[in-house]
Parts: structure tokens; sequence; C-alpha cells
């Protein structure tokens, strides 16, 4: 994401020009080539803004008299490429595009007009633009955009943009938008799919790339399609690089009745695919209740298998192993170069990094001889434990959120509760009374028995639902 520069122009200094300016005139630094004076632009279309400047970054600010209309910074790339101004129905008027730095500006003018009723155009044509870089066109048949869901205020991703309300900012994937900004792999991974474009409008100005790290965002896409016999928890959208990788976006799911895909995410990059991710493992069958838990988690890239498409559902869970699921399926944990004070951890074992992390948030806390246990399989109880640790972990999105409260939908009362380690019992009596644990066939919890890498995936897939 190219960073936007603030805002350079003095206003008072181009109020001041506004006045006289007509039709266009351009410096020896900037040029401004799109649009022209003599283009007729009609309302409820749009015009492609761009030029070239041999500054590095430049101003742009659009006014209808004197008053301002929109205004942005652009780097001269960007300039280049061009941008989308939307002029909807009601904004016919007289307006001056000005463009440069300081007092070394180009402008032009130019009218909005109302089409002649014959040859209206309708009121929710998509935009369209000659510029390569940052307007956005529809290739699909006339798909419509899919407005996201902003968790904090949508301002928060004007940029430096001066003025903009939340009410002037829209948040869209636009399904085929302009395939140009895309790498030859990116072209090659989305071949006969639909590609989407993360973009933020401001005052009908499309901005392409610009959706990275502030605050979530939710998007849900509709008439999306599971193929023919393929298990749907499978079904995820993913950010394709411009390497042409493909990363799954964790908080994925999709809802077979509805044939919605919904996902939430910080990061989106310019590309944006939903795709079956077919992973599969060959050894499932003795825990065929457990196949949609494992694949759920396995398509978001929050479990892998043991090799040659196998998953081994029997196998014990370490502790380490454990810790590591929680922590990438709960979003707790960014890769980094942590150490532990923990006596039995090295600074290059796989999981120091992850442990680390998952000790400064409390999910662990180790035994009391100051080891950690990595390769020691987990019991049941401690399982338990650290998965309610990890759950009241997940930071709360926005200051007045109460965070994610476990639901209560059952009163489960397990024959062998006397068995349960007093640190543990807390635990245990939430996720069940939440319908996530459910015990052995006679009632009973066994606190001290190994979890199975089966029974891990239930308990944490069940409660990863439960986080968006």
């Amino acid at each position: 994401m190219k960073k936007l520069i603030s805002k350079i122009l003095i206003l008072a200094m181009v109020l001041s020009l506004v006045p006289t300016m007509a039709f266009a005139a351009n410096t020896d630094n900037v040029i401004i080539e799109s649009p022209s004076s003599s283009e007729t632009i009609y309302s409820g279309s749009s015009v492609t803004i761009s030029g070239t400047t041999t500054f590095s970054d430049i101003s742009i600010a659009i006014f209808s008299g004197s008053t301002p209309y929109l205004e942005w910074g652009v780097t001269a790339e960007e300039f280049r490429d061009g941008f989308t101004v939307s002029f909807p129905e009601g904004t016919e008027g007289s307006y001056t595009v000005v463009a440069g730095r300081n007092d070394d500006v180009a402008t032009v003018s130019f009218d909005v007009e109302e089409e002649p009723r014959q040859t209206q155009r309708p009121t929710n044509r998509p935009n369209t633009g000659s510029g390569s870089g940052n307007n956005i066109s529809f290739g699909n048949g006339g798909t419509s955009s899919i407005e996201g869901i902003i968790y904090g205020t949508r301002t928060d991703y004007a940029f430096g943009m001066s003025g903009v309300t939340d009410a002037q900012t829209v948040i869209q994937l636009v399904p085929d938008g302009n395939r140009s900004s895309l790498t030859a792999n990116q072209l090659n991974e989305v071949s006969g799919k639909t590609a989407y474009q993360p973009v933020i409008q401001l005052n009908g100005v499309d901005r392409a790339n610009n959706l990275n790290g502030v605050n979530p965002i939710r998007f849900v896409v509709p008439n999306v399609e599971v193929p023919n016999g393929m298990n749907p928890m499978k079904m995820v959208a993913f950010q394709v690089t411009a390497d042409g990788a493909k990363i799954p976006f964790l908080k994925s799911r999709y809802d077979s009745n509805a044939k919605t895909l919904e996902f939430v995410g910080t990061s989106f990059g310019n590309c944006i695919i939903m795709d079956y991710n077919d992973i599969n493992f060959n050894d499932l069958g003795s825990a065929e209740w457990a196949t949609d838990y494992i694949y759920g988690l396995a398509a978001r890239g929050v479990i892998s298998g043991d090799g040659d498409y196998i998953f081994a559902p029997d196998r014990a869970v370490t502790r380490a192993e454990f810790t590591k699921m929680l922590m990438v399926a709960f979003d707790l944990y960014t890769p980094g170069d942590r150490t532990t004070t923990y006596s039995d951890v090295s600074a290059d074992a796989w999981y120091c990094d992850v442990v680390a992390a998952a000790s400064e948030l409390g999910v662990v806390t180790g035994y009391d001889d100051g080891t950690f246990g990595g390769e020691r399989t987990i019991t049941r109880q401690e399982m338990v434990t650290m998965a309610k640790r990890a759950f009241d972990a997940i930071p709360r999105i926005l200051p007045d959120d109460e965070g994610i409260a476990l639901p209560v939908v059952t009163d489960t009362e397990f024959t062998d509760e006397w068995a349960i380690a007093e640190y543990a019992k807390a635990s245990v009596d939430a996720l069940s009374q939440a319908g996530i644990l459910s015990g052995r066939p006679d009632g009973s919890f066994d606190p001290d028995a190994e979890s199975t890498r089966a029974e891990a995936a239930k308990v944490v897939w069940s409660m990863f639902e439960l986080t968006f």
C-alpha cells in the first residue's frame, strides 16, 4: 500500500486563485491530462482525473465555485494512473481541479450537466474510467459492489483526507475490478474466477488497495457456490498476493442455505477470491464425527497434517501443538522472535515464540517447577483450561465492547466432577454449559485422559465459530 501524503496545498492560496481560473493551465512541474476543458460530463456518471508531475507527491482538490468539493493527497504514480470521481444527479455546475504543491499548481475547469432525458444513463450505472491503476470498472455483467461492515469509524480509512465524514466514506469489494493492476502471477491464479478488488470510496473517489490494518472489516459475498459433492467447510476467502500465493482469511464462514461467504480481516491487498481449499486427509475414518472441525481449521491454516494426506486424528496432541492451535485460531499471534523463561523451552524450539506469546497473555502458565512441558501430551482438563483462557484473551475491538461471552445452552454435570482439578473446574463448567464439551459415553469427563487431535479440533473450532 502506498503511503499517502498529508495535505500540502495551502487552502487559503487555492481559494484566492479559484475565481480567476478558466479552462486549463498547466505548469512545468504539473500537467493535468484528464479531464480536458472541452469534455462534457453528465451527472450520474464519472470523470477520470490523471496527469503527470515531476514532484514525488502532490495534492489534488476539486472546487465547486470557491467551495471545496473534495481534496486528497497522491503520489506521482497514483496521479499518472488516475482516479475516478463520481458526480451523482443533483451535482450539476462548474468545477475546477487544482493539482500541485504550494503555489506550483495546474488547473482545469469543466462543467457537469444534466444529460438529455432521451439518453439519460441509469442512476446505478457503475463507475468507469480510462486510468489504468486506481479507477474501477466492472467486468462481470454488472454484479454490484459489496459494502463492508466496519468495526470502528469509516473515517479511520480517510488516510489524510481532510473534511471527510463517515457518511461520505464507502468501503467496498468490487467484483472483477480493474485487472490491469494485477501481476501475471495473480492473473494466473484468478483465471476463470471472480476477483474482488477492495476499494475505499471517499466522496465518490475510488481508492484501491488502501484497506490495511486499521479496524476489522466484514464482507458478505453473495451467490457463492460450492463444487458439487464438496465439503462447504473448505470454502474460504483468500487474499492473492503479488507472487500468486493464496492466503486464507482466518475468519471465513460459508452459509450453505444463503450461499454467502462471510469473512473478516484487516489487511486485504489488491485481490481477493472466494475459493475451495481442497485439503484432504485419508485417515479420518476413525474420527468421522470430527471431519468438519478438522477440515474447517485446516482450510483456514490453523492446523496441518502429518504429511502424505495423514492427519492422525487419534494421536495425542502435545501442549505445544495445542498452544499454537489456540493462538492461531483466535488470532492472538503474530510471529516474532520472542523468548521465554521456561527452563525447558530453548530459543531454537519451534514453539518458543508462540509459547512466549501465549505466556504473555496468560493463556499458558507452565508448572510449579518452572517448566512448560511442550512435548508432553495435554490432558483433557489442561486443554479446556487453556482454551477458556485463550478465548478470554481475545481483544475487544471497540472501547465499549464487552468482549465475547460463551453461551449457556445446557446444564451438563459429569459423573466424575470430583476428579476435576480445582484450577480447571470453572473452565470445564463454562465449556460444558456452552455445549462444547460432551464428555464420555458413560457421562464422565475423564479429566486426566490425553486429548486427541480430533478432540482438540472440535474444541477449537466450536469456540472459533463464536469469535465472529
